[in-house]
C-alpha cells in the first residue's frame, strides 16, 4: 500500500522472509514496528529492530533481509529532497548553536551517514507508531495522510538534527567522525536505561554496554544531554511511579516497592522533590 504526494511516498510492508536490493529514492526513513530488519547499508551492517528506524538518503545503497517467524511490519516513508531543501532554507530555530542553512542542508549530503534511532527518543518517532498503526487497520483502499504530513515529518527531522547537532558540540573532541561515535555510544546508553531504569542500574554497568569507561561516560552523559546519569534514572523512575499512582491500581507502598525504593520514606522525600507534593498528599 502506497500513499503519494508530489513525489513523497508511504509503504507499508508486511514480510517474514525477504532479501533484496531495494531503492533509497529520496531521505528514507524505515521505521520497524514489530519484528526486526537487517540491513548492509553502503556495505555496512545496520539492524534495525522494534520500535527504532533507519535513515538514509539518495546516496545510498541498501540491501535488506528478513528472516522471522512472525510478521514483520515495517513503514517506509519518503520525503522529497526537494521539499526537504524548502523547509530549510525557511527555517529559523532559536535554540540553533553554531550553524546555517547551508549545514542544514545535510540531509542531501554524497556522504551522509545513515543511522538507526529509536522512536521513543525523537521528534520523528513520536507519530511513527500511530501512523503505522492507522495503516495497518486499513483494511481496503489507499490509506490517505494530511497533505501537510510531509511538511511535519521534515521539519521534526530538522528539529531532531539541530538536538543531535548542538548535542555533539558539548562532546570536546577534534574528529567529526569520533563526535559521531562517541554520540551513538551514548544514545546506546541511554536506550539501555529507558529499557532497565527499573532495575538495580549503575553508572558503571551502562557504561560496559557503551563501550566507555566509568568516568568517561558519566562526564560525556553529562555534558551532553545537561544532567548526570543518577538525575536521569531518578526522574525516568519517579515518571513511571506517578503513571502508577495515577492508575490507581497500587498502593503508595506497592508502588515505591515495585520501582526499586528501599523504604517508603525515601520513596516520598524523591517524589515530593520532583513533584512538590508528597505521594500521598497527591492522591487526596
Amino acid at each position: 500500500m502506497a500513499n503519494n504526494h508530489a513525489g513523497n511516498i508511504v509503504d507499508h510492508s508486511v514480510v517474514r522472509q525477504f532479501e533484496k536490493n531495494i531503492p533509497i529514492r529520496n531521505f528514507s526513513i524505515k521505521y520497524v514496528h514489530t519484528g526486526h530488519e537487517s540491513y548492509r547499508i553502503n556495505g555496512k551492517p545496520l539492524n534495525v529492530k522494534e520500535g527504532h528506524y533507519l535513515l538514509a538518503n539518495h546516496h545510498s545503497s541498501a540491501h535488506l533481509y528478513v528472516d522471522c517467524k512472525q510478521d514483520v511490519h515495517g513503514i517506509c516513508i519518503d520525503v522529497d529532497r526537494h521539499l526537504l531543501s524548502q523547509v530549510v532554507s525557511s527555517y529559523a530555530h532559536p535554540d540553533l548553536v553554531q550553524m546555517d542553512s547551508t549545514q542544514l542542508n545535510f540531509f542531501a549530503r554524497e556522504n551522509y551517514a545513515p543511522s538507526v534511532l529509536s522512536s521513543k527518543q525523537t521528534n520523528v518517532g513520536a507519530n511513527l507508531a500511530s501512523i503505522c498503526n492507522r495503516i495497518i487497520a486499513t483494511t481496503q483502499g489507499q490509506f490517505t495522510l494530511p497533505t501537510d504530513f510531509y511538511y511535519q515529518v521534515a521539519k521534526a527531522l530538522i528539529d531532531d538534527h539541530i538536538k543531535m547537532h548542538n548535542e555533539l558540540q558539548s562532546i570536546t573532541v577534534v574528529k567529526q567522525s569520533t563526535r559521531l561515535e562517541l554520540h551513538q555510544r551514548l544514545i546506546r546508553g541511554k536506550e539501555f536505561m529507558d529499557d532497565y531504569f527499573l532495575h538495580n542500574l549503575n553508572v558503571k554497568s551502562i557504561a560496559e554496554v557503551c563501550g566507555l569507561s566509568e568516568f568517561h561516560f558519566y562526564r560525556l552523559f553529562r555534558s551532553v544531554f545537561k544532567v548526570t546519569p543518577h538525575k536521569y534514572l531518578t526522574t525516568k523512575k519517579l515518571i513511571h511511579c506517578h503513571t502508577l499512582i495515577q492508575c490507581g491500581h497500587h498502593s503508595i507502598t506497592e508502588v515505591a516497592s515495585q520501582s526499586g525504593y528501599s523504604d517508603i520514606h525515601s520513596f516520598s522525600k524523591a517524589f515530593k522533590q520532583h513533584f512538590g507534593v508528597s505521594p500521598s498528599k497527591y492522591l487526596q
